[in-house]
């Protein structure tokens, strides 16, 4: 009996040792877990660490992210996450003014080590649209405000009142789902999906103005991938398909399977210019309450197929466009729609484009006789020649050549503003094209000097 209550104690004892060994394994051990280190360089150089989040999100059931564990870097520009169990996992770095860095990566018990480098910040290399949009218009890009570049240079800017606080924003380029920050504004905030808003605090109301120069050397320009059409909401097409100013332009739309597919009569919503109102407005339509807008009502083609005619004057860069029937909207999943209108230059009642013409190109030739000797006439030819008037080697179906030998003649098309227009040919040796008016008895040779459109 004595040898086995001896046996039963040993037993408890090494039963109890055991469980403070475990015990102590739990807490004091290190795990055999991964450890992710790694360095994170800068494009421009290593600078102020500071700024720079790390995070590491892994994965829910539902495929949501979740994050893991955010920390700052060391001084020498360094990170370390550890005692994360094996698996997969997302890290993400950012710091105002760079590219944010997003990575899928298999953390393993040996652990691992990155390397990350961020990338000055992107921009697209051709920019033809900006807006400015933030909480002042409760981050809605149908509300974005409109900036321009007036001088044709690469400064980009819009000045609106706003009143005293602290407003965040974003820029609007080209339409793009990505919005981009004010690199210039000196202090940023979350946004709540991994980047950053660009902030403006005023102590007091004032007119604040928005600037965004696109060839600040800090950018790096590249492709951005154009979004698709939806689609769900069948197809958007206008005609023709490269304008100019002063054409009407057909805007056609098929809503099958779009949220306006069983609308009873659809209205075509539309500005020019980075929405703002038309100067010229087609009969029955109306300007829409939020003042940058007008809506005009579209026809319906027995297939299903809507369309609808708007007008463009001189001074229009772009018309852009949503549908609604008055309760609901297509916009394009927000992209909205935009049709680039290409200027003309030349005199006022006389344009051509495009503006610098190249040997081999067609010249769209428009011309407006209102107060001129041709105001009613009812046929209007282009009386045209080439290189200091001679006949040029190719002209269109229905020209002939002029009695002095010097020119041939074209009849013009008519548009419903009264503009007459046509579209002529150059042959590869052609330096300028000279033209004048007729009706065939009439003249309007611009007082005697003709117009001559220069050609590379």
């Amino acid at each position: 009996m004595g040898m086995l209550r001896k046996l039963s104690l040993f037993l408890v004892i090494l039963l109890l040792l055991c469980s403070c060994y475990s015990l102590w394994r739990s807490v004091y051990e290190i795990p055999t877990s991964g450890r992710l280190t790694g360095d994170v360089t800068l494009e421009a150089g290593n600078g102020v660490w500071r700024d720079v989040e790390v995070n590491l999100f892994s994965l829910d059931d539902s495929g949501d992210l979740i994050l893991v564990k955010s920390m700052r870097l060391s001084d020498d520009g360094l990170f370390l996450i550890d005692y994360q169990s094996a698996g997969e996992y997302y890290l993400e770095v950012i710091k105002p003014r760079y590219d944010p860095y997003f990575e899928k990566i298999y953390l393993d018990e040996g652990g691992m080590f990155l390397e990350v480098e961020l990338k000055r910040y992107s921009i697209p290399e051709d920019v033809w649209q900006v807006l400015v949009v933030g909480d002042f218009v409760d981050w809605d890009s149908l509300k974005a405000l409109p900036m321009t570049n007036d001088d044709g240079d690469s400064l980009w800017q819009v000045a609106t009142p706003l009143p005293a606080g602290r407003h965040s924003y974003r820029y609007i380029i080209n339409g793009l789902d990505e919005w981009f920050i004010d690199i210039k504004s000196g202090e940023y905030e979350p946004d709540g999906f991994g980047y950053y808003n660009s902030v403006v605090e005023l102590e007091e109301a004032q007119v604040v103005t928005f600037v965004l120069d696109i060839n600040d050397p800090w950018f790096r320009q590249v492709t951005f991938e154009v979004p698709a059409a939806s689609e769900e909401a069948g197809w958007v097409d206008w005609e023709p398909k490269e304008p100019w100013g002063r054409q009407w332009i057909t805007i056609f739309y098929d809503p099958h399977g779009g949220p306006l597919e069983d609308a009873e009569q659809i209205f075509l919503h539309w500005g020019v210019n980075d929405w703002t109102v038309p100067q010229i407005i087609p009969p029955g339509s109306g300007e829409h309450e939020d003042g940058r807008a007008v809506q005009t009502s579209m026809e319906q083609d027995i297939d299903g197929t809507w369309w609808g005619v708007v007008p463009t004057d001189p001074e229009v860069q772009s018309v852009d466009f949503i549908f609604t029937d008055g309760q609901r909207w297509d916009d394009n999943k927000q992209e909205q729609w935009h049709v680039s209108v290409r200027s003309l230059s030349g005199l006022d009642r006389v344009i051509w484009g495009p503006e610098e013409p190249q040997a081999g190109q067609w010249i769209t030739i428009l011309y407006d006789p209102h107060d001129g000797p041709l105001e009613d006439a009812e046929q209007v030819f282009l009386h045209w020649g080439v290189n200091d008037w001679t006949i040029p080697q190719i002209f269109t179906p229905g020209s002939s050549e002029h009695e002095e030998g010097r020119a041939v003649q074209t009849p013009m098309e008519r548009d419903p503003d009264g503009t007459w227009w046509m579209a002529v040919p150059t042959s590869p040796d052609v330096q300028s094209v000279d033209f004048i008016f007729t009706d065939g008895q009439r003249w309007d040779d611009n007082k005697t000097r003709g117009w001559h459109a220069p050609v590379k």
